[in-house]
C-alpha cells in the first residue's frame, strides 16, 4: 500500500459520492459516474490489471489505455459543455428580447422608475 494509492482511492471515493448525490442527473450519466470511480479504485489497487486489459484489446500498456480513455472522456465532456453553453446563451437572448419588447410596450425600464416619472408629469 503506497501513499498515492490512498490519495487516489480517496479522490475516487469523493467522485463516487458526488455522482451519487445528484438525484436530478440523467440515469446513464449517474450510472457512469458511479461505475467509473469503482473501476478506477480496482485499477489503482491492481495496476497490472490495466496492462492485461490493454494487451487484450491490442494496446501495449495499461497507461496508454488510460490515456486513450481520458482523451475520449474529455472530448465528450467538452462537447457536452459546449452544447449546454450554447443552449444557455440562446435562452439569455430570448429572455433579453422578451424583456426589451415588454419595456417598449409598457414604456418603462426594469424597475419601473421611468414609467412612474412619466405618470407624474402627465398628472401635473
Amino acid at each position: 500500500m503506497t501513499f498515492i494509492q490512498i490519495v487516489l482511492t480517496l479522490g475516487l471515493t469523493i467522485f463516487f459520492l458526488y455522482g451519487m448525490s445528484h438525484k436530478e442527473m440523467i440515469g446513464i450519466l449517474r450510472i457512469a459516474l458511479s461505475i467509473v470511480p469503482l473501476i478506477g479504485v480496482v485499477l489503482v489497487w491492481n495496476p497490472d490489471m490495466a496492462n492485461v486489459i490493454a494487451t487484450s484489446v491490442g494496446i501495449g500498456r495499461g497507461a496508454d489505455l488510460m490515456l486513450y480513455f481520458w482523451v475520449v472522456i474529455s472530448l465528450i465532456v467538452g462537447v457536452n459543455l459546449h452544447i449546454r453553453l450554447h443552449v444557455l446563451q440562446r435562452k439569455i437572448v430570448l429572455i433579453t428580447r422578451s424583456l426589451a419588447i415588454l419595456e417598449t410596450d409598457i414604456g418603462s425600464d426594469i424597475d419601473g422608475t421611468q414609467y412612474v416619472k412619466k405618470r407624474r408629469k402627465n398628472k401635473a
